[in-house]
């Protein structure tokens, strides 16, 4: 009989060092500055190219600037908007000064908007001129913001983010004094948590957790490493995958938009070896007929995030791009956005083994005790990563957080004896139908591998005699039926896995910025 301590398992200790940095900012710094005149992001538009160099001085003007606004350490700096090259000197900029990072997703409604700031209470904004609109209406009544900076050259007054750098009363140096931080309490990133229910609730993540987010366990850069994101870098993915590159050293291609055309032919033209893409991409990619008109031949990895892939997606990817692995990444806002990573010699359908420094366990649902390899439960995990909790929210922290300081992450997986997880679905999405529970994750990933089925979203609809039905929301691109989705589930699903709430076709499925459906749709 195993005990306890048997089921916990353990990534390993942690190798990796803060190279003698006394802060988070400190520890970016030296790296910029080690990096000379490497090029480190490229505006897939544009083609403008950023430098380490040309990062280190402009994020050690945002530094200056922000100080000479009274910004200090602990204030909050809010930044909305698209993906841009800006956006990095910014951010950089504030760990530097030992300020808190607050990513605000430019797809937020205004009321999206308002909870997100009543949460962090940004002191000052950075945003865009597509995104600026949205906050025009409650920063006036909202005394605690105190400037707002756009970015871009079609902003020519106070507001402009050109001129907040060119400040002539703010002197300029080139070089910059990190002062040193309490990294296990001082908080470095508030993101907004994506759950698919309520309103987002903001994750503080300290110095020493957003370190180990992206330092711990990173893929190796190759030579002529070169990556391509669409995700939004507003998203704890989008964010920490380009903090990690840049640190790395590694050419980050970034859009702030997906169009097919573009994104194939940055491929091409920058030889992109590292696809950070999420799994609704993945899907795209893998029945795209376009993409064999580009040379796709430096790939050698597809990195996903953000919801698990099944085995189908991975071949479908794989198949169509032979020279190309999926490789997963496991996390969530709360508990560090890496957890587990797969590798070359993991299972399909696995998002890999525990990164260094983390525990993870696998507990009942029921009586929440610790269960053995290969049973189904909720994964709580433990590590450096970990967020410090929710800001402003007591009541939630201890909610996810077990007395023995064990996050509950609300999914429900196993791990096998080879210390590969797999992740099964979320235990608040979870499908109940006449008392069986239903993953809608597990419908969906049968019905994409309909050959006429491009997207999909399952959803529980209310039902009083059976408590809720399955039923699924189709975008086809080809010639099929209600009846033909209907009964290819029936012939491969448990009888109370069918659709028999119905099948709803439409142009699009409705998602949040992270990709994850929700799982009411009225």
């Amino acid at each position: 009989m195993s005990s306890h301590y048997e089921r916990v398992l353990y990534g390993g200790e942690v190798t990796d060092s803060l190279e003698k940095a006394k802060s988070l900012g400190e520890f970016c710094y030296n790296r910029l500055r080690k990096l000379g005149d490497r090029v480190l992001l490229v505006d897939g538009i544009t083609f403008e190219e950023i430098t380490a160099s040309r990062l280190l001085s402009q994020s050690i003007r945002v530094a200056e600037c922000l100080k000479s606004d009274g910004i200090k350490k602990g204030d909050h700096i809010g930044i909305c908007c698209e993906n841009r090259v800006e956006v990095p000197c910014v951010m950089f900029g504030i760990f530097f000064i030992g300020a808190t990072y607050v990513p605000l997703s430019p797809s937020y409604t205004e009321r999206e908007l308002l909870h997100a700031c009543n949460l962090s209470k940004p002191r000052i904004l950075f945003t865009s001129y597509q995104t600026v609109n949205k906050f025009k209406q409650f920063t006036q009544r909202k005394q605690f913001i105190e400037k707002i900076f756009i970015f871009g050259n079609e902003c020519v007054d106070d507001q402009s983010f050109n001129l907040f750098l060119q400040n002539r009363n703010v002197p300029s140096n080139r070089r910059f004094f990190c002062p040193p931080q309490n990294m296990m309490e001082n908080i470095a990133l508030v993101f907004c948590s994506s759950g698919t229910t309520g309103d987002p609730k903001g994750v503080q993540l300290s110095q020493y957790s957003t370190w180990f987010s992206v330092m711990i366990n990173v893929l190796k850069p190759m030579a002529n490493d070169c990556r391509l994101t669409v995700t939004p870098w507003t998203h704890v993915f989008g964010c920490f995958s380009v903090v990690r590159a840049v640190l790395q050293g590694i050419k980050m291609v970034s859009l702030s938009r997906f169009d097919e055309t573009i994104y194939l032919s940055c491929i091409e033209r920058f030889k992109v070896t590292t696809l950070m893409v999420v799994p609704p991409l993945i899907v795209l990619l893998s029945k795209c007929e376009r993409v064999h008109e580009y040379d796709t031949s430096s790939l050698k990895y597809a990195v996903s995030t953000a919801a698990p892939l099944s085995k189908q997606i991975v071949r479908g990817l794989e198949s169509h791009l032979p020279h190309l692995k999926v490789r997963q990444y496991y996390g969530m806002s709360e508990g560090s956005i890496f957890i587990s990573q797969t590798d070359t010699f993991c299972s399909p359908g696995s998002v890999g083994a525990l990164r260094s420094g983390v525990y993870g366990k696998v507990v009942d649902l029921k009586s929440g005790a610790a269960v053995g390899p290969n049973i189904p439960g909720e994964l709580l995990f433990k590590s450096p990563g970990i967020m410090k909790g929710y800001i402003g929210d007591c009541k939630s922290t201890e909610i996810i957080f077990d007395n023995d300081g064990w996050l509950h992450t609300g999914d429900i997986g196993y791990y096998d004896e080879k210390g590969e997880w797999f992740i099964v679905d979320r235990l608040k999405e979870l499908i109940k139908y006449k008392g069986y529970q239903v993953p809608p994750a597990e419908l969906e990933a049968l019905i994409l591998s309909h050959p006429y089925v491009k997207d999909v979203g399952v959803v529980g609809i209310p039902d009083n005699s059976a408590g809720e039905l399955p039923m699924a929301f189709v975008v086809k691109h080809g010639n099929c039926t209600e009846k033909d989705i209907k009964e290819f589930v029936a012939s491969q699903s448990s009888h109370a896995k069918r659709l028999y709430g119905g099948v709803r076709f439409v142009s699009e499925i409705p998602k949040n910025p992270s990709d994850i459906i929700p799982q009411t749709i009225e």
